[in-house]
Parts: structure tokens; sequence; C-alpha cells
């Protein structure tokens, strides 16, 4: 208490600007509804939460403050003040269905939790809201199903199917602290009433409005098919002790009844116990059906379209049912339409996304030729131009799944890799079958001979990236290049040197130079379409010339050997 009042009082901190706004606390079972100039709170319990916390002796008589209590404030800062809680009658807080019957207070701290699971709500823009408790109250049958629609500047409220009742039985609609004097109005249809302590009865009253202690704020209530209630003014006196039993003796703070601190005016609606109201109302499906019929349904997917279409028509013929003395429709239908019919124009803010972007990059994946790339990376291209199509198709596809869908297929798209061109990679491996081995030392033929079968794993595997077919070219090439005349002498010579294609290198045993190397392999690997292509018959044109380079070279060479032997 002294933390608020310091913040209350505290200059730094900017007061709220109004800005309205619905909040849903689904874990405590409790709503707020804020709007420029109130703010609306709804206290309520289920299965999940307690009706009430006693403890230490306080809140002695909290039985009803989450049986459905409505607590609006406003700029009145005076209805709660001066002893409202130790003066109110606690069975009869504002927005309660009750038959009086009291809690039980457990010393242990623990709450009676409900045996009905719903209450809470749905809101939309966290501004317009749905709130809703199915009610059975603690130690008691009394049972109800209570709700409330937060609109711009009204909140509606709905109680209906309530059942179980034995005793007498009653909703609050109001029960307001006025000033000491107890000089605040009250008007009903237009017409003072209730200026005296006392009681009395409003017949099929519209409204009532009850100026505030400020006199500026002041609270009013509409009746859509009039309703008959009960006025009661009265003065009430009450002890801190009454709701705190860990309060000392001598702190009693019993309120001055001559004074008239403790007035206030209380309304409520009264069932009867052995008649229970049954009569079938349509006021708050009447309700839901006009502010839909201004619903707009511009570019709204059809399924929300034809749902809330179905709902709204529903809704008009239990109206025309009612009215034309239909005894069939129960009060349960009437509630199912209205909700279902709420919960329709929830998703009216479904809209259709535009598809523009979506179909480009589709026709762009579709024309691809898979045969082109690598395997890798196609399997995650294939779901996702799935996926693309099928949100294509959709009709009721919004904004963000096919934003998605493209952004994923375009994705997937830049991950294909094109298989790269292995020209170069056969030019050197028919250079290198070409080599006559006969002629050159065995390490070196050995080296060959391993980069070659490489080399042509390589070239067969489909599915050879540009990595892997550079390597295998780099290795070749090195091979080839490392190749080593045998010398009758017993040494050797490396007889790889580099030489332009078509050109042939003539040797001797003398020189040791006996071969010839494809300048071609300098050039680097290909990846698909990013170069043209060498001609085919230029390309075996090339490789004839080399080879039969090679073969004379490899002759010659013998020839050398020969002339040499005979002269010795």
């Amino acid at each position: 208490m002294i933390a608020a009042k310091q913040l209350a009082a505290d200059d730094s901190i900017e007061a709220d600007d109004g800005t309205p706004y619905t909040k849903i606390f689904g874990s405590m079972d409790k709503a707020a509804v804020h709007r420029d100039g109130y703010t609306l709170g709804i206290s309520m319990f289920s299965s999940r939460t307690g009706n009430f916390e006693y403890m230490n002796k306080e809140n002695t008589k909290g039985w009803h403050i989450s049986d459905g209590a409505l607590f609006l404030y406003n700029g009145d800062t005076g209805q709660f003040s001066n002893n409202y809680w130790n003066t109110i009658d606690p069975h009869r807080l504002p927005g309660i269905t009750t038959d009086h019957t009291e809690g039980t207070n457990y010393e242990s701290g623990l709450a009676y939790t409900s045996d009905r699971d719903y209450a809470g709500g749905s809101s939309v823009d966290d501004l317009y809201a749905t709130v809703a408790m199915d009610f059975h109250g603690q130690n008691t049958d009394l049972t109800a199903k209570k709700a409330w629609f937060a609109f711009d500047d009204e909140v509606v409220a709905l109680g209906t199917d309530i059942s179980g009742i034995t005793k007498d039985t009653e909703t609050i609609i109001e029960n307001k602290q006025i000033r000491d004097d107890g000089s605040n109005t009250l008007v009903v249809d237009g017409e003072e009433a209730q200026a005296e302590l006392g009681e009395s009865g409003a017949a099929g009253a519209e409204y009532a409005w009850i100026e505030g202690n400020n006199g500026t704020d002041s609270i009013g209530y509409y009746f859509p098919e009039g309703e008959d209630f009960e006025i009661k003014r009265e003065a009430r006196t009450g002890s801190s002790q009454d709701i705190n039993g860990a309060v000392a003796d001598g702190a009693d703070i019993t309120v001055d009844t001559s004074a008239a601190a403790g007035e206030s005016f209380e309304l409520t609606l009264s069932y009867d116990a052995e008649k229970p109201e049954t009569a079938v109302s349509t006021a708050v499906l009447e309700y839901a059906i006009e502010l839909a019929k201004d619903a707009d349904l511009t570019d709204v997917v059809p399924a929300a379209a034809e749902k809330f279409n179905a709902a709204l028509a529903n809704a008009e013929e239990i109206v025309e049912q009612v009215k034309a003395g239909d005894t069939s429709v129960t009060q349960e239908m009437v509630d199912e339409s209205w909700q279902e019919l709420v919960r329709a124009m929830q998703y009216l803010s479904f809209k259709q996304g535009d598809k523009t972007n979506l179909n480009k990059v589709i026709a762009m994946a579709e024309s691809l030729d898979l045969d082109r790339y690598l395997l890798a990376g196609q399997d995650v291209f294939t779901e996702a131009l799935d996926t693309a199509r099928a949100a294509a198709a959709d009709e009721n596809a919004m904004e963000k799944e096919i934003e998605e869908a493209w952004r994923e297929l375009l994705a997937a798209m830049g991950s294909l890799r094109l298989k790269p061109s292995k020209d170069l990679l056969e030019d050197l491996i028919s250079q290198a079958q070409s080599v006559d081995t006969a002629a050159y030392t065995e390490e070196s033929v050995q080296a060959l001979t391993a980069a070659l079968a490489e080399a042509t794993a390589v070239f067969d595997d489909d599915q050879a990236d540009k990595a892997q077919v550079e390597e295998a070219q780099s290795a070749l090439k090195a091979a080839l290049a490392g190749l080593t005349a045998k010398t009758e002498a017993g040494g050797s010579d490396t007889a790889g040197a580099d030489t332009d294609t078509g050109n042939s290198g003539t040797g001797t045993a003398g020189s040791g130079t006996a071969g010839t190397v494809n300048s071609s392999a300098d050039r680097a690997v290909k990846t698909g379409d990013s170069f043209p292509a060498v001609p085919l018959y230029a390309a075996a044109a090339a490789l004839a010339l080399v080879c039969a380079a090679g073969s004379g070279l490899g002759k010659q060479a013998d020839r050398g050997r020969k002339e040499s032997k005979d002269k010795e």
C-alpha cells in the first residue's frame, strides 16, 4: 500500500496516455478493459484458479471477489475509498450472481477451485474482446454462464442459464459508494429515484444513471429489452477487524453512520427461487447481427468469409424463429449462435495474400533442367517447389504463408550446383592412356597409374563436383609431367616438359626428352554454360595430334637406344 501511494505521488512517472486496450490474463482468470476515461476489471475463477485467498486471518469475507465481480475505475476515486471494503455488503459485489452463500475460509491458505474449466476470453488487436465464465459457486448449487463484450465505448454484460436456484438469488448490477452527505443523484428512465435511504423497484426500466462523487465521472447502464430491478440505498457500518482478523483490538475504525460515510446505491436483478426466468432473450444476438452487417469482407480468405456468412445467416434465422414464437428455440441455441457469429467475425482479419512474386519464382523453378545439376540439394528444391505450388493453388493462403513459400523456393534454387565440365579431364585421361609406359621408370609409371585411376573414377562419377574434377585434373597433370624416362646408364630424366597443343618434343637417349604434355591442362575447369564449349571435332583433332606425337617420340627413343648399342 505504501509503495502504491509512493508510485501515485511520483510526478516523474508519466500518466497513462489514454490509449485503449483490452488484456486477458489467462493464467489468473482476470481481464482488464481500458478506455479513455475508464478501466474495467473483471475477476473470475475456474478449475485452474481459486476463488479467493484467505491467509493470516486476512480477507475474511472475500468469498465472492472472483464470482464475475466487476470493478469500474474512472476519475471518481471516491467510490473505492472511505473504508469501502469494510462497509460494502460482501454478498453484493458489483457484477456477481449470488444467493448469498458464504464461502469457506481455508486456514491453510488454499482456495476453492471450480468444477468448471472455462474462464477467459479472446481479443482482436488487443482492443475488442469477448470474456466469459462458466460459474459454479462455492458451497451452493448455483451455476450460471456469464459473459462480457468490450467494444469502443461500452461493455456489454450478459448472464444466462442461471440455474440451481434454491434460495433468494440476484445479480448485482452495481454497488457504488457515494458521497458522505449522500447527495449523489440516481436517475432511472429520466426520473430521479431513491433520493432517501430505503428500497424501491423499477419496472421495465431501459436505463439507469448514477452521478459520480466528483460530479463528472458518472456511470450509466442500458437495458436493451427493459429490466425489472431493485434499488437500494443504505448506510452501512464496518470495522477493519470485520475483514482482517489480524488487526489488533483497539484498531476499530467503525464508520460513523450519522455522517452517512458508508452510503451506497445498490441496483440488483432478483430471481424467484420457485420460478426462475426461462424466457429466451435475443438481445445479444441481435446486437451481434447489427455489428456483423458492418463487417468488411474485402480480400478476406474464402474460408473465413464462408464461415462468417453461414454464422450470420444462422443468427438471423434464429431471431426470426424466436419472433415467430417458435418454442423449439432454446436460450442455449441463441447463445451458441451469437458466440459463433462473434468467433467468425474475429477471422475476418485473415486476408488473401498477393501471389505475384510466388508465381514468378515458381515459373523460374519450373524452367530448370535438373539433369544439368548435381543431385545434392535437389530433394530440398523439389520439396520447396511442391510447397510453393500448393500455396499458389490455395485460395485461403495468406501473405505470410505465401512469402515464406517463395523465399524458401528461391533459397533452394540458389543452393543447386551445375555439373562441372569434364572436357579437360577427358583430354588428360586420353594422354595418359596413350603413354608408352615401358619407356619410363617404374616409380613414375606407378604415380601415373594411380592418378589415372582416380581421374577415371571422377570422370565416370556423374555427381562429382567442381572441386573433385579440378583435383583429379591437377593430380593427373602432375603425374604426366613427372614421368621419368629410363636411361641405359641407369640414370633417369624427367620427360614432362609442357608444350603447346599439337607440338611434339623430339628426344634422344642422351638428352632424356621423351614425351609431350598438352598445354590444355593449364586451362581452368568449366562449370556448364558459363563459357562456350570447345567444338568436339577440334578436341578430337588435338587429341589425335598429341597421341601421334607421343607414339613417334616413343619409337624415336627406341631407335636411339639401338644405334648406341651397335656402336659399342
